[in-house]
């Protein structure tokens, strides 16, 4: 088990903690690269490490209710009403791609960089984010662009200088 499945395992158990669990039980199996918690008293997660460094994060609640999250997982802007950036710069260091689905829908967080300008990031998602209360902010430093796609996902990005690069982060998420 690798440190970053330990991680997910401390956040999936620290996302349980209001049950207040009599006999919790962790078990780990190396092989298959997975830890399980349970409770005891019906809440369960189960945590995979992938060969690519991903984690991926399932769980059920005691009431029935079931919830994912991955990480470094690539995931389809399309379906939020957005499109991938076409010149993110390919660094795990300065890429990040977030997940989190449950019954109330999805929710994604992305952090990417690009050697383009703010203006360019900005022109790039300014047209994508539909909807009438849409706000954008621009100062020397960056841009903030905030609303919902014509899917109706609500979506804020932030747009920054980070040194040499630009730095974008895309938060939201549909209901």
């Amino acid at each position: 088990m690798n440190s970053k499945t330990a991680i997910a395992i401390l956040v999936a158990s620290c996302a349980l903690v209001a049950c207040a669990p009599k006999t919790p039980m962790v078990e780990v199996s190396p092989e298959k690269e997975t830890a399980t918690y349970n409770d005891g008293k019906g809440n369960e997660v189960i945590t995979k490490t992938s060969d690519d460094g991903s984690t991926e994060i399932e769980g059920t609640t005691s009431d029935g209710k079931s919830f994912s999250m991955s990480s470094k997982k690539s995931i389809d802007l399309t379906e939020f009403g957005l499109k991938e950036y076409p010149n993110i710069i390919p660094d795990e260091a300065t890429t990040q791609n977030n997940l989190i689905e449950g019954e109330r829908g999805k929710t994604i967080s992305l952090l990417f960089s690009t050697k383009d300008s703010i203006t360019q990031v900005t022109d790039f998602y300014d047209s994508q984010i539909t909807s009438k209360n849409k706000s954008v902010t621009k100062t020397p430093d960056g841009t903030i662009i905030g609303g919902e796609t014509a899917k109706g996902a609500s979506m804020a990005i932030i747009i920054s200088k980070s040194g040499a690069d630009t730095q974008v982060s895309i938060t939201g998420g549909t209901n």
